[in-house]
């Protein structure tokens, strides 16, 4: 991306988390979408911080790479959702609470490790996808170490572990995940 091009591409994302408007972020991920809907909160030089929004409720958060989409769309199905979350009286729950640190995949995934939250972490790598879901155990300068577990609440026998340079987004904070948590089988 010419240098251009990113200048006024951190000013249209400025914009964005300064105005407070909900956005849809259009991504395809090996040539499937994998749209994002919700409030960019903060960015760093590489990364974004999106307050995600499932049928008009905040349902956690989620880490992209900043130049890691085909496009952001603000317009006026995006403002009659945000004046939804108004109306219904949950757009005062805009933000989050802890800091995580943008700089980098590891730096996050530090600090969720930190804050004990399960994760979600979305990887691809070359012709397939993966997805993870549990507590981040390690976290290297190259690979994430995660206690996944499965659909049953059972987890694996040992952990997975993800180069950073294959993930492609983490959630946390999400109604799947906190809510699974509370049901896991941890001896079965």
């Amino acid at each position: 991306m010419a240098e251009q091009s990113i200048k006024q591409h951190n000013k249209m994302l400025k914009k964005y988390i300064e105005k407070q408007f909900q956005v849809k972020i259009e991504r395809t991920i090996l040539g499937r979408p994998e749209d994002l809907f919700g409030f960019i909160l903060e960015m760093s030089s590489d990364f974004l911080l999106i307050q995600l929004v499932n049928d008009f409720v905040f349902d956690g958060y989620a880490i992209i790479r900043k130049f890691d989409y085909d496009n952001i769309r603000h317009n006026k199905y995006d403002k009659t959702s945000k004046m939804i979350l108004q109306e219904e009286g949950v757009f005062g729950q805009l933000g989050i609470e802890q800091k995580i640190d943008l700089e980098s995949w590891r730096a996050a995934l530090l600090d969720l490790k930190k804050y004990d939250l399960h994760v979600i972490v979305e990887s691809e790598k070359k012709k397939s996808t993966g997805f993870h879901i549990g507590p981040v155990i390690n976290v290297s300068q190259k690979k994430l170490e995660i206690h996944n577990y499965d659909a049953t609440g059972k987890f694996d026998g040992g952990t997975r572990k993800i180069k950073l340079d294959y993930i492609t987004s983490i959630i946390f904070g999400d109604r799947y995940s906190t809510t699974f948590r509370k049901y896991l089988k941890i001896n079965s």
